[in-house]
């Protein structure tokens, strides 16, 4: 199975060169190089064929390289004192520049197998990485070197520790294509690789992403060797646990490959199990992941905190900072020192819920247990007194950190400038931006579109948008963020010239519009009445491959129940269904509120209970626009059961429903005890 998936991905290749039925491989034994002496290298050097693609000028011709002086002496020096130095020193790059490629290749190759002959793996390693390396930059077809290295067409075991090592520098330069090659031809001749050249083998196509290749040689390596160690079962527990882009966390995978080990015998070590448990966090398995690592204390398994850190941080993530808490003295129960990941992700969790308090209770226990904050436990405390608009004590902490031993970053930053734009403090922000430069940290987009966005929510847009030729004059280039920023100001203020323009701008910028710039410009135009301008803004995200999300969808929808043209509302419904977008409370609400002004209740409520059953919660609006509805045509009886549904389920009526209900059945007993 493993060849067969490797076939389609162009893994494969035969890299044997044959010219009149003459192979074009060199296999002069390194260890023959001992016997000749220096000047006949340089006077008599022995004729060979070149092997290499870049040399051969027509197929079934044979020529011979022009060999330079003295890098055979040099080959000749390096047998006979081993001298690492000396090797590293003379890197290819320089040698082929020298020397020439063929000959400075057939070089290496002699050095290479003398020294795996006595040992020098690590020094094999790193000529081959050298080697590799200049194929890379070079674009040469790498898949020729195998058969050149091989010491011997008739027996490759003297190769063996050549190849493992060469299986290693392709997969160190992200070159899986080519390693796995080399093990194939391994396998092929009946010769079984190094495990650790395996592992860093199979380690190379996970990170690559090539989830069938990595399940293909980890069943190679079980079935026909060689067997799987701990490393390896380390690789693949990381693999399915970790969640690389086009793959989930696969826990019942994870939770095989621990079976797994435990059968053949193989004792997992903490770093399996910490994989294993942030698995289960990431997955959202937190409580499992819990009774998980009590079941493991009780049986005595090796576990260390980053083991809890997932625990602490899915917890944390779901807003359970308290069960968290209790996790942490939990840990601390068992003779677990916390370090300060798992105090920092508490103190950055109550932060983030507004609970202050307990994030600095928190903070002053790291620092009587003699474990320093890192800058990200600081940004936390920052960002949590920022929150809260308690700025003095957030500069506090600011200042402190020089004494502390911590230096701030750009991010850092951006949190105490932003906290003053919070508080309108703009003048004090800009002044604390010029004060970064001057500490020699470079404030960075996100740092202004503070500034930006606090200018335009207080309605001076005009002035944000003076802010940008400050921002290139100090080599910041403005991002889409920055633009939309702008471009939500001026459309809040109704000026869509200006907002038109800075979207002009932005695309001479060089810089490409998102899926927020578009909803905003959409939103623009529909409330200004231009719904077919709009539609041509939402047809260009098609034409831009920028995808309409569901803000995008709803913004239209809006649109067209304001003009009163359902029919097109629906038709974008429908659409938005097919995509996968799932309307909420706002994208019904729109839709109900169309209906119930074109006196279509039957639609408006096949909505309501639609929305209900997808579990989207009616909001006030919603209740108010089908009250409304349900008065107009007179069904009062329906309009006072939809209230009391209202009230019942937590949401408070305003007047305006009170007042529509009262209006229509001018009754004044109703209309009190709606207010009662």
């Amino acid at each position: 199975m493993f060849k067969s998936c490797l076939v389609d991905s162009a893994f494969l290749r035969n890299c044997v060169f044959f010219v009149n039925r003459v192979s074009f491989r060199v296999y002069s034994a390194a260890a023959s190089a001992l016997l000749l002496e220096d000047h006949v290298f340089v006077k008599a050097p022995l004729p060979f064929e070149v092997f290499a693609v870049q040399e051969i000028k027509a197929l079934g011709k044979r020529f011979c390289t022009q060999r330079k002086e003295n890098l055979y002496p040099f080959v000749v020096r390096l047998f006979k004192t081993l001298n690492w130095e000396v090797a590293w020193d003379a890197r290819f790059s320089k040698s082929v520049k020298e020397h020439g490629f063929s000959h400075s290749l057939n070089a290496f190759r002699i050095i290479v197998h003398e020294f795996a002959l006595v040992g020098m793996q690590m020094e094999v390693q790193a000529l081959l990485r050298d080697v590799v390396c200049y194929y890379q930059e070079a674009k040469y077809d790498a898949f020729g070197l195998f058969p050149y290295l091989l010491d011997s067409p008739l027996s490759g075991v003297r190769s063996l520790v050549v190849f493992d090592a060469l299986i290693t520098a392709f997969a160190d330069n992200s070159m899986p294509e080519n390693a796995v090659d080399v093990f194939l031809k391994i396998k092929r001749m009946g010769l079984e690789p190094h495990i650790w050249s395996c592992n860093i083998l199979l380690k190379c196509l996970a990170e690559a992403n090539k989830l069938e290749c990595v399940r293909s040689l980890f069943e190679c390596l079980k079935n026909s060797g060689p067997s799987p160690n701990v490393y390896t079962y380390t690789v693949m527990m990381s693999f399915f646990c970790a969640g690389y882009p086009l793959q989930d966390v696969d826990i019942s995978q994870a939770t095989d490959i621990l079976q797994e080990m435990e059968k053949s015998g193989k004792h997992p070590t903490a770093v399996i199990y910490a994989e294993y448990i942030h698995g289960l966090c990431k997955a959202g398995y937190v409580e499992f992941a819990l009774d998980f690592i009590r079941n493991m204390q009780h049986r005595d398994q090796p576990l260390n905190s980053y083991c809890y850190n997932a625990i602490l941080r899915g917890f944390c993530q779901k807003g359970e900072t308290c069960e968290a808490l209790k996790v942490l003295e939990e840990m601390k129960s068992y003779g677990m020192v916390p370090d300060v990941y798992c105090y920092t992700i508490l103190i950055d969790g109550f932060c983030k819920e507004g609970d202050i308090e307990k994030a600095l209770a928190l903070f002053e226990e790291m620092e009587l247990c003699k474990i320093k904050p890192s800058l990200v436990s600081y940004s936390s405390l920052i960002y949590g007194l920022c929150k809260l608009g308690l700025i003095d004590h957030m500069l506090h902490i600011y200042r402190n950190l020089e004494s502390a031993g911590v230096c701030p970053d750009a991010i850092t930053c951006t949190l105490i400038v932003d906290g003053y734009c919070r508080e309108g403090r703009l003048e004090e922000a800009l002044r604390f931006i010029y004060e970064m430069y001057h500490q020699g940290i470079s404030p960075n987009s996100y740092t202004y579109n503070a500034v930006l966005n606090s200018l335009c929510k207080q309605g001076k847009p005009e002035k944000a948008w003076g802010l940008i030729p400050q921002m290139l004059k100090r080599n910041i280039l403005p991002e889409v963020a920055n633009y939309n920023t702008l471009i939500n100001g001026f459309g809040k203020q109704l000026n869509s010239k200006k907002a038109y323009m800075v979207y002009g701008g932005m695309l001479k910028a060089g810089v490409m519009p998102n899926t927020v710039t578009y909803t905003i410009l959409i939103n623009i135009l529909c409330h200004r009445g231009k719904i077919y301008e709009a539609c041509n803004m939402f047809k260009e995200m098609s034409e831009r491959d920028v995808a309409a999300d569901v803000i995008s969808y709803t913004s239209l929808i809006a649109g067209f129940c304001r003009m009163g043209d359902m029919k097109k509302a629906w038709v974008l419904f429908k659409e938005m269904l097919s995509k996968n977008h799932l309307p909420n409370a706002i994208t019904y609400t729109c839709l109900i509120d169309g209906f119930c002004k074109s006196s279509r209740m039957d639609y408006a409520s096949f909505l309501f209970e639609e929305m209900k059953n997808k579990n989207v919660t009616p909001d006030l609006v919603t209740y108010t626009v089908l009250i409304i509805g349900y008065c107009r045509l007179r069904n009062i009886d329906r309009a006072i059961e939809l209230f009391d549904e209202m009230k019942h389920s937590g949401i408070s009526g305003d007047g305006f429903a009170n007042e529509a209900l009262g209006l229509y059945t001018k009754d004044w007993f109703v209309y009190k005890r709606l207010e009662s």
